[in-house]
């Protein structure tokens, strides 16, 4: 719905978003029901601010199973963030603050199935194996192709796949002709840790 903003802005400005071509989520959401609801906390917001908004959306689509992805942090940060053991109150890449929001959620709808990507756990998998040296690539920051983005072969293959099994998807490696068999047979091993 709009790129590098929290959720919050969004949703108090959805008439402007990056790519011009997006249809407006107060459009989108009042006129059709889905079967999903996509949602990915971002840097500067708070967990009370990330659960009122998406308790919004969630409201609005009153029968779409939620799915939380959970994105990543910078590459500088990565380790350190998700490292942490109890969720902070302003959005960081954690386990413990995926956790606590998804439990917030639930409180609120707990009848309402809410799913996440697990995008920073396969990263945190993916960082451990190269440490070890059980993975084709040296360091985590392989996967990425700047500061904070995941590169479009490897780290786009993961994190794709990652959202494909949270949407029932089967994987796919359409767009990805360019990825070494190797690093795919890794990558698809990790991708087999998702439940």
């Amino acid at each position: 719905m709009d790129c590098g903003k929290p959720l919050h802005y969004i949703h108090a400005n959805p008439a402007k978003p990056c790519v011009k071509t997006s249809t407006l989520w107060p459009k989108a959401l009042k006129e059709k029901q889905y079967d999903y609801l996509s949602l990915q906390s971002h840097y500067g917001a708070t967990l009370a601010q990330d659960v009122d908004t998406i308790s919004k959306w969630i409201e609005m689509q009153g029968e779409a199973i939620v799915i939380i992805h959970t994105g990543w942090a910078r590459s500088a940060s990565r380790a350190e963030e998700y490292a942490q053991k109890k969720p902070a109150e302003k959005m960081q890449h954690s386990r413990a603050h995926i956790a606590e929001l998804i439990r917030r959620l639930k409180k609120r709808f707990p009848k309402r199935e809410i799913r996440q990507t697990h995008a920073q756990e396969l990263l945190a998998r993916v960082a451990a194996d190269a440490a070890a040296g059980k993975a084709p690539i040296d360091d985590v920051k392989d996967l990425y192709r700047d500061a904070i983005h995941m590169n479009v072969v490897t780290g786009r293959y993961l994190v794709h796949n990652a959202m494909r099994h949270a949407l029932d998807q089967p994987r796919s490696q359409e767009g990805f002709n360019k990825l070494d068999p190797k690093m795919k047979k890794y990558l698809d091993s990790v991708l087999d840790t998702l439940k």
